[in-house]
């Protein structure tokens, strides 16, 4: 086989590999909630969720318009309107996701913002599925904001202060 030959079937399998792999990373169950404010608290934002190849969720989050320092973060059942309690399908106490010895589906964390009044959040939740299970299924569920940080000890929503931003997954 001459080496054109040989060139060009290596960069075609090279092309079909790249197509591949983008078109495969493109296709991962996505999932969004528009963070709105509640009570004319000025908040916005956005939380997108990915369903990794391996399993669980990623989810990135960003703030806008809330004060500086942290603001827990949790998923609640319910509606905007009528938000119900923390995401807890499994019955377990409130806690730290990470690092932490326990916790539940809907304990998220703290996201940290700055002096301009924007934060961002990430991490990655082994428990939770996009249309998966109902006991790990993140759609329908609310991102939902609180004034203050989450304590990580008060039961059963971590002493976080008021609702203040909310989102429904969807």
């Amino acid at each position: 086989m001459k080496t054109g030959k040989l060139a060009f079937i290596f960069l075609s399998a090279s092309m079909v590999l790249v197509a591949f792999t983008m078109n495969k990373e493109s296709n991962n169950t996505q999932a969004k909630a528009a963070i709105e404010e509640i009570a004319g608290s000025g908040v916005s934002g956005t939380a997108t969720f990915t369903q990794q190849d391996g399993g669980g969720v990623e989810v990135e989050i960003t703030v806008e318009g809330l004060s500086a320092g942290q603001h827990a973060v949790h998923l609640h059942t319910g509606t905007c309107d009528n938000i119900g309690n923390h995401w807890n399908p499994t019955q377990e106490a409130h806690g730290k996701r990470e690092g932490g010895e326990q916790f539940h589906r809907g304990d998220i964390g703290n996201i940290e913002v700055g002096n301009n009044g924007k934060g961002t959040f990430s991490l990655t939740a082994d428990d939770w599925s996009i249309g998966g299970e109902e006991a790990t299924n993140v759609l329908n569920k609310l991102v939902i904001i609180h004034a203050g940080a989450d304590d990580f000890t008060s039961q059963p929503s971590g002493n976080a202060g008021d609702k203040i931003g909310c989102g429904v997954i969807q």
